[in-house]
């Protein structure tokens, strides 16, 4: 069996549950694979992204390239 691999790294900044699952549920049915992080604010959002330990910091943040 093989294990499928995200085409895309989503950080969500949503602070309602519901609307958060509507985005995880729109993801499903349209067979997009990606490893989604879930904030509730814009602070962890930033946390996430500066590396700073945020909940959802597991590995390192993606960044873009600045070439």
């Amino acid at each position: 069996m093989s294990v499928a691999i995200p085409d895309f790294v989503i950080l969500l900044a949503e602070d309602e549950p519901a609307d958060a699952h509507l985005v995880k549920m729109a993801l499903k049915e349209n067979r997009i694979l990606a490893d989604l992080h879930q904030v509730v604010d814009g602070r962890e959002a930033l946390e996430f992204l500066r590396r700073e330990g945020g909940a959802f910091c597991r590995r390192a943040a993606p960044r873009p390239d600045p070439a």
